[in-house]
């Protein structure tokens, strides 16, 4: 550690990995980064689908007024168009998953920069040790 001129700590951080281990890691934690993108947008378009059938399903089975009456679209305006109960529940739980995933990864790219490390170190100790 080094003390700059404005009073912040400049921490030097020593990595042992080598190049390829860098770029796994490095690969690894974009492709994370996109993977909870696409499967929080995944998810929310999933919920929107289903409440929305749900919803259909609803005012079919109760004999709504809204679907007496094929021909004309003004039935449909003060109604509903998603369940948001159903919304709420698979979307709750959609991205409970997703960020469950997130960190799972998270942790697995962890564990392989520091095996990654600790296996330079141990060939960095063994060449010196000769």
């Amino acid at each position: 550690m080094e003390v700059t001129g404005n009073g912040g700590v400049k921490v030097e951080e020593k990595k042992y990995l080598d190049e390829e281990s860098r770029k796994i890691v490095k690969f690894f934690k974009s492709f994370n980064v996109v993977l909870i993108i696409f499967a929080l947008i995944g998810t929310f378009w999933l919920a929107y689908n289903h409440a929305e059938s749900v919803q259909q399903a609803k005012m079919f089975y109760e004999g709504s007024s809204a679907f007496a009456d094929y021909s004309s679209y003004s039935s449909y305006e003060g109604v509903s168009q998603i369940d948001a109960f159903t919304f709420l529940v698979i979307a709750t739980i959609g991205t409970g998953y997703s960020v469950l995933q997130f960190y799972f990864i998270k942790l697995m790219v962890k564990h392989f920069e520091n095996t990654a490390e600790l296996k330079s170190i141990q060939k960095e100790a063994l060449e010196r040790s000769r």
